[in-house]
Order: structure tokens, then C-alpha cells, then sequence
């Protein structure tokens, strides 16, 4: 897996991080994509950092952020498909969080 084209974890954490750059950028233009209103709220009235939430999502496979039951279901899900399916569960979750997150005045 740490070298696997699919998976490519070896590049997680490898001197500037071209893995996780390359899945932010496609996780980005995932949420534009798919719902514009929740990019516009997420990275232009909340002004969020990737480096607050994405990039630590990312690079931790989701381990420092959610319920290892839950992880291991992702996990499960990017095993099956590639590493380039984690924007997918993330693009999932921030859909599914939709009016929590439309709801915030700020990050406070």
C-alpha cells in the first residue's frame, strides 16, 4: 500500500507533501463543483485555512478527527476504491453536516 499506485501512502508525509496537495486540490474542486454554496461559505464568508481541517483530515486518514468504528468504514471504502476517494468521503461528510456548517457566523 505505501507504494501501490492506488494508494500511495509512502507520499502522505514526504517532503512537501505532493500527495496531500494533490488531494486537497481534487477535494476542492470536488465541493466547488458539487455544491458551490457550501464552498463559497466554507472558504469565503469562514475564510477556513486547509491547513485547519483538510490537510489534518488528510494526512491522519481521518484518525486524529473521527470514531475509530467510522475509520475503520472509511478505511474499508478507500481500500475497495483508491486514496483518490477520500475527497469523496469528505466532500459526504460536509454535505451530510450541511446545515450545521451554513449555519456558522464564524469559526468561533
Amino acid at each position: 500500500m505505501m507504494i501501490n499506485p492506488k494508494f500511495l501512502l509512502y507520499y502522505i508525509n514526504s517532503d512537501q507533501m505532493p500527495l496531500v496537495k494533490l488531494l486537497e486540490f481534487i477535494w476542492i474542486n470536488e465541493i466547488k463543483f458539487k455544491v458551490p454554496v457550501l464552498f463559497n461559505h466554507i472558504y469565503n464568508k469562514l475564510e477556513v485555512q486547509n491547513a485547519i481541517w483538510i490537510t489534518k483530515i488528510i494526512m491522519t486518514l481521518f484518525l486524529y478527527s473521527f470514531h475509530l468504528n467510522n475509520v475503520c468504514r472509511f478505511w474499508d471504502y478507500l481500500l475497495a476504491n483508491s486514496i483518490f476517494d477520500i475527497s469523496a468521503i469528505i466532500c459526504s461528510l460536509i454535505v451530510a453536516n450541511r446545515c450545521k456548517i451554513l449555519g456558522m457566523e464564524d469559526l468561533h
